[in-house]
């Protein structure tokens, strides 16, 4: 039994790719998605929303590369975000 474990270790080990480690300030596990951003108009499958003017980007993006944003439970714009 001992045998047949290590010669599957052995060949699992030979088709292995080499691992990759991440340095502290790595943007590879960044989140995705910022915003919320406020949607300011829809051109049919595309919507232009409010970014900031510090992003150097078109605020013009299609529906896929967007998310919706949901509140969460704890927070509440209507009475400033504290707890209940």
């Amino acid at each position: 039994m001992a045998s047949a474990q290590d010669k599957q270790k052995e060949y699992s080990d030979k088709n292995r790719g080499n691992l990759n480690v991440f340095k502290q300030g790595s943007n590879k596990l960044k989140h995705r998605f910022i915003g919320p951003f406020a949607v300011l108009a829809r051109h049919g499958a595309a919507y232009t929303i409010d970014l900031p003017k510090s992003m150097a980007t078109h605020p013009t993006f299609y529906v896929g590369r967007l998310k919706r944003y949901h509140e969460s439970a704890g927070s509440s714009s209507s009475d400033g975000g504290t707890p209940r």
